[in-house]
């Protein structure tokens, strides 16, 4: 695969993977792979959401609050 970056992001890049004795290859697949594990993250908390918005076994903020004494 290839891609596309400005040099200033190539130049940052490459500091930090000689900082870290790392080479670039391996910092840009990290990222990529955190990136789409927070992805799924969100898009599974998302759904729950959804799901939780839809049922009725929910109760509101304010009246949970009320029920713990806050």
């Amino acid at each position: 695969m290839n891609i596309n970056i400005t040099k200033e992001t190539e130049d940052a890049l490459s500091s930090i993977a000689k900082k870290h004795n790392k080479t670039v290859d391996y910092l840009v697949e990290e990222a990529i792979l955190n990136f789409l594990e927070d992805f799924e993250d969100i898009k599974d908390a998302l759904q729950g959401r959804e799901e939780r918005l839809k049922s009725d076994n929910g109760i509101k903020a304010n009246e949970f609050y009320k029920q713990i004494g806050i």
